[in-house]
């Protein structure tokens, strides 16, 4: 984790030279090898395109995330598929990874949308 945090220096450029492209390839590095805070740096540099093929390749990332044990991606690919953000839209499964990631012990999911996409679920 340090590593990602003191990467994450270079996509602001704070204390450190601006370094975008290098930052990237160190967030990917450590996404491919399990470290799912890369994957979610890596993300959400994708959420903020505008392109659908963006969003695409953020859910894969959070995906990735989620199941590497990261349970911020299991909640953002779980409101991906609530919304159909790159995903087919799925009522139910965005319950289940929602769900997931309030029982690994993320509770901003428990809190945010759960009890909706529960019912949702029943429907």
């Amino acid at each position: 984790m340090r590593i990602v945090s003191g990467v994450s220096l270079l996509t602001r450029g704070d204390g450190v030279a601006k370094e975008i492209r290098r930052a990237e390839a160190l967030f990917e590095a450590a996404c491919k090898a399990g470290d799912w805070n890369g994957c979610i740096n890596r993300a959400q540099r994708y959420m903020d395109g505008d392109s659908e093929k963006e969003l695409v390749v953020a859910a894969d990332l959070f995906r990735r995330a989620c199941d590497a044990g990261g349970m911020v991606g299991c909640l953002e690919l779980g409101l991906a598929h609530r919304y159909g953000g790159g995903v087919k839209q799925d009522a139910k499964l965005a319950a289940q990874l929602v769900a997931r990631a309030c029982s690994g012990g993320f509770f901003t999911a428990c809190s945010l949308g759960a009890a909706p996409l529960r019912r949702a679920e029943i429907s």
